[in-house]
């Protein structure tokens, strides 16, 4: 994938986070429980965050991996997909 297109898929995925556009796994619901973390904990990683690193072998599609901090301050990575028209948040948790 070129910088472009994987700046446009950054791009998107932030987009739709912010304007509420997502689901949520049972997963990253269970982990976010785990790490006592919030919905606005996760949404701002994404928002806010930066790409960490995208992996390309689940033959699904992409996931990205973004890290960012919780709003206590906490390091946190949500990773995460397209899924249609929707990002879907796969898992997340303390780093």
């Amino acid at each position: 994938m070129t910088r472009q297109r994987k700046s446009r898929a950054v791009r998107t995925i932030k987009q739709l986070a912010e304007d509420g556009i997502y689901r949520m796994t049972e997963h990253a619901l269970v982990e976010m429980d785990d790490d006592n973390l919030t919905e606005a904990d996760v949404l701002s990683a994404i928002v806010k965050g930066k790409l960490d690193r995208k992996q390309t072998g689940d033959p699904r599609g992409p996931r990205y991996i973004f890290r960012g901090k919780a709003e206590d301050g906490r390091a946190m990575e949500v990773v995460c997909t397209l899924a249609g028209p929707k990002v879907s948040i796969i898992t997340v948790y303390v780093v």
